[in-house]
């Protein structure tokens, strides 16, 4: 191993220590993915970092001997920044920077004004390896479904984190549309979506807003704005995935034919098992009519047509609630399963509960092995 090389699989390593690691492959492209975005001087600076913010002057206090001054770091984390590589906010005036996890709103969303056509190969070499697995078998998810807005009665008492209306105001004025990622990249690979024309539907809030507006990979929205783009996104069959936080800093619009996350829950026997949500869906069959709305309209294939009635499989239905609004007979509605998950109330909090899990068995999905996510992975290259 040389002296450069050895520097990216220090980074690697300390990266693979965060709440959502960055495990290590027979292949090493996880090491060809680093160089894609971090210089050996930068990625030494890299692991002065930590899943929590920390100011110049913290990161200065264990890394003086890779940079002369404070000046120097702060130029190096910018261009870090700018490249996708960390987060960055400001709290009560100061400049705080972070590592973030490669995916999901990671480094690799990050690249969205930067895509390149290797690096697009060995991120889907890593997603079909150690990567996916990472990412598919957490028991804490981090990304959630939030039903859409039609789907829900009023009787259900929709707690304030499953509604999309309450994570839109939360947000104030620190709201940025940008162009999807998975949609993007599809566009690049000559593959056009099939759920909607459109790029704008995902959306960062609070401080992840406020930098992909800095960084130009997104532009600022009011409120009025966000409400229309979410009734477009529901309107066209887009499955709702904000963070699994309270207070989220993200909140994708999906579909199954380009969102990976959404391909390899569709994969899963039971991708109820391996997304969060508090929802499921049920029938009425003195009131279905077999019109086939909901089967078409599912984005997990849950529900089918059994003995002339609509039949949910409820270890696939993911409670979207995408098949509610298109029935005519009002024949399929949402349940609250008996078992509210509650998200934790920020990021830094999950992503400190995801560490403490990380250590321990139930840490993760006990059915899903990594021979087990192997199959799904070949599925998915299928």
């Amino acid at each position: 191993m040389t002296a450069e090389t050895e520097v990216y699989r220090e980074l690697q390593k300390h990266l693979d220590k965060m709440p959502i690691g960055y495990p290590a492959t027979k292949t090493g492209v996880e090491i060809n993915l680093l160089k894609a975005i971090f210089t050996p001087q930068e990625a030494k600076i890299a692991t002065h970092l930590d899943y929590k913010h920390k100011t110049v002057d913290q990161i200065f206090e264990t890394a003086r001997e890779e940079v002369g001054s404070k000046e120097e770091l702060t130029r190096i984390l910018d261009e870090i920044v700018a490249k996708g590589g960390i987060s960055r906010r400001r709290v009560d005036g100061q400049v705080q920077y972070a590592v973030i996890p490669f995916l999901l709103w990671g480094v690799y969303e990050q690249q969205l004004k930067r895509l390149d056509p290797a690096f697009l190969q060995n991120t889907g070499e890593y997603l079909m390896d150690e990567m996916g697995y990472e990412l598919a078998t957490s028991k804490l998810p981090k990304m959630r479904v939030i039903p859409i807005e039609e789907s829900i009665k009023i009787e259900h008492r929709v707690a304030t984190y499953d509604e999309l209306r309450h994570l839109i105001e939360l947000a104030g004025d620190h709201i940025a549309i940008q162009d999807c990622m998975c949609k993007s990249v599809n566009d690049l690979q000559g593959k056009r979506c099939q759920t909607t024309e459109r790029r704008e539907v995902c959306m960062s809030f609070g401080y992840l807003a406020d930098l992909y507006v800095e960084e130009g990979w997104g532009r600022k929205i009011d409120q009025k704005e966000a409400l229309e783009i979410v009734r477009k996104n529901e309107e066209e069959g887009l499955v709702i995935m904000p963070g699994n936080e309270q207070e989220p800093t993200f909140m994708c619009a999906c579909c199954s034919d380009c969102c990976g996350m959404m391909m390899m829950m569709q994969a899963f026997p039971k991708p109820a098992e391996v997304v969060g949500s508090n929802y499921y869906a049920e029938v009425n069959t003195e009131l279905c009519t077999s019109i086939g709305t909901c089967v078409e309209r599912c984005p997990m294939d849950a529900v089918s047509m059994d003995n002339g009635f609509a039949s949910v499989d409820l270890g696939r239905c993911i409670g979207c609630g995408l098949c509610v609004p298109t029935c005519p007979e009002n024949a399929i509605f949402l349940v609250k399963k008996e078992k509210e998950m509650v998200p934790p109330l920020t990021e830094e909090e999950l992503f400190d509960t995801l560490l403490a899990q990380k250590s321990s068995l139930t840490g993760r999905v006990r059915n899903y092995s990594m021979k087990t996510f192997l199959r799904v992975a070949s599925r998915l290259s299928d």
